[in-house]
């Protein structure tokens, strides 16, 4: 296969056109002693351009599964529904995929001022209002509601700069944010994106982002850790097959390590959505690595 030219003066062309793809994603976290496995699945849509220049794409988070489970206590049940309300969220991006903005904030708080009342006939107690709070706080404004999206770890990774920085391969840092923990303050790492063009056995490119945390919000005990992430694209749209990983930050005495794996389930597309022509190539010789993933989601179904 040819090899793609990533020193040229333009990153790798985004063109999700067409783009209806189911994602099967596992985060496992530890946070000191503790550690949670969480898994689910999001859909992503591509809608549109927004002003010929952003591009509008649909993401809709399915069920979250903690510890393979479904939430059993009730405050995990209202987390849960509370979460619920952001979907499907209408995510806008620069023209390489990167995380810009919300286009249906509208629709998001409509959905929360007509679920609220039914939720709070069900749920109710100190920690219950400590969330009602939060939700309010959350979507109350455009910032908060931005910051609070952002802080989702799917959305950092997958709507992340990877394609826009393509063509500066190993030549310069960039400075990246992910969330250390599930909807908390994301963390600052300075990063190399590296990669020699060659298209893998099955026709996909990889983007490799190695570097270390810059982030000095605690002057006192700034915190340390690393990050090592690839991103797998499809050779001709440069589309998302996979994102897998790691980052990690040791602060105050305790380490937080997540260890990520996002994959494209291609059984789990919607029907009649058949992938991109010029990516079949790529997703026959897939198959064989798609029948070990395939497992593990599908008792979701």
């Amino acid at each position: 296969m040819q090899k793609v030219d990533l020193t040229s003066t333009s990153p790798l062309f985004y063109n999700p056109t067409g783009l209806k793809r189911t994602y099967g994603v596992i985060f496992d976290l530890a946070n000191g002693e503790k550690k949670l496995h969480v898994h689910f699945e999001v859909v992503i849509k591509y809608l549109g351009k927004l002003q010929d220049q952003y591009l509008l794409i649909e993401m809709d988070k399915k069920d979250v599964f903690i510890n393979n489970q479904m939430p059993e206590n009730t405050i995990d049940q209202f987390t849960a529904a509370c979460g619920a309300i952001l979907y499907p969220l209408e995510v806008i991006t620069s023209s390489h995929g990167e995380f810009l903005g919300i286009n249906n904030k509208k629709a998001i708080r409509e959905r929360w001022e007509e679920k609220k009342p039914k939720l709070q006939q069900y749920y109710k107690g100190e920690k219950a209002e400590e969330i009602f709070t939060y939700m309010d706080l959350a979507l109350g404004s455009d910032h908060h509601l931005v910051n609070s999206v952002f802080e989702d770890q799917f959305v950092a990774l997958y709507f992340s700069k990877a394609i826009a920085i393509s063509h500066k391969i190993g030549l310069e840092t960039f400075e990246i944010s992910i969330p250390g923990l599930p909807y908390t303050r994301a963390v600052k790492y300075e990063i190399k994106q590296e990669t020699d063009g060659s298209p893998t056995d099955n026709g996909t490119i990889q983007l490799s982002q190695k570097g270390h945390c810059t982030d000095e919000r605690d002057q006192i005990d700034p915190g340390k850790g690393e990050v090592n992430l690839r991103y797998s694209l499809y050779r001709k749209d440069h589309t998302i097959n996979s994102i897998t990983g790691s980052f990690d930050l040791f602060t105050k005495g305790t380490l937080r390590a997540i260890q990520v794996q996002v994959y494209h389930l291609r059984e789990k597309d919607e029907a009649g959505t058949a992938a991109l022509q010029d990516n079949k190539e790529e997703e026959e010789e897939e198959k064989k690595v798609e029948k070990k993933r395939r497992s593990f989601f599908s008792f979701l179904d």
